[in-house]
């Protein structure tokens, strides 16, 4: 709140402009295989520069490809493609008259801009960046989940043999329709292979590079990112904070918005 009072569910309680306070928190991120799926949906990435911004006063927000009203890529995507995307649209929204802008991705969008901003793949200066529930970090998996993964493999294999596929034709759509998250199953064929490629890179290297004012924002119930991800940016980041939204989950910005929107205004510094 502006008035300097607690908000309730929101650790910290209040971050003022330039300062960060850290909290203690509480896994599994987004799958790495096939076979346990992958929640790679474009996720929102948020830009604001200056005045010569082509922008209304709250900035302006980008899905990857196929987000919104956007079509997907005629092949697939790696990281680096969302990195190219995106950079172009930073440059085309900012202007070159804005020489810093302040940023803000949730999920795939917050792993995006790891890479940008902690690869030094932006001209300009990030002023302040925000990530929401951010994914970026790969986990070790779990034996069941190695198994599950082996299981999977020598069923794709076996089911992709001509003679298989023959007698069986639908036989290995059902079995990927089947295996990973929702996300996964409904995605088309060419945004399967986008997600298996984004999520097996591991960003820990690029965030202590991040040399930007950066807020970390994250639902404590978060089964999709958990919160350990953020706690680990936080120590990953120079200079970071973490704010954590109180029974809020993946998308903690819809589940807490008032108390997300009020962090927001004391880390940019917003009145009223």
């Amino acid at each position: 709140e502006d008035d300097g009072q607690p908000v309730e569910g929101v650790t910290p309680q209040r971050l003022q402009e330039g300062e960060t306070q850290t909290t203690e928190g509480s896994e599994e991120a987004e799958s790495s295989s096939e076979s346990q799926g992958a929640e790679v949906s474009p996720g929102s990435l948020g830009t604001s520069g200056g005045q010569g911004a082509e922008q209304e006063p709250g900035g302006q927000e980008a899905g990857g490809t196929e987000s919104g009203g956007s079509q997907e890529p005629e092949e697939p995507w790696s990281l680096e493609d969302y990195c190219a995307f995106s950079k172009a649209f930073i440059d085309h929204v900012a202007g070159p008259e804005d020489g810093e802008v302040i940023l803000a991705g949730h999920s795939h969008g917050g792993r995006t801009l790891i890479r940008l901003v902690g690869g030094g793949m932006l001209e300009r200066k990030v002023k302040k960046l925000i990530l929401i529930d951010s994914a970026g970090i790969v986990h070790e998996k779990t034996p069941q989940q190695q198994r599950r993964i082996r299981r999977y493999k020598r069923g794709k294999k076996l089911l992709s043999l001509p003679p298989v596929k023959a007698l069986f034709p639908h036989a290995l759509e059902k079995l990927q329709s089947k295996s990973g998250s929702a996300d996964y199953r409904m995605a088309s064929p060419v945004m399967r292979q986008s997600m298996v490629k984004v999520v097996n890179q591991d960003l820990q290297e690029y965030l202590p590079r991040i040399q930007a004012e950066t807020l970390l924002v994250w639902g404590d119930q978060d089964q999709d990112t958990p919160l350990s991800d953020g706690e680990l940016m936080e120590r990953l980041i120079p200079g970071s904070g973490l704010a954590v939204l109180a029974g809020a989950g993946h998308f903690s910005f819809l589940d807490r918005q008032y108390q997300f929107l009020a962090v927001m205004r004391s880390f940019l510094g917003i009145q009223g």
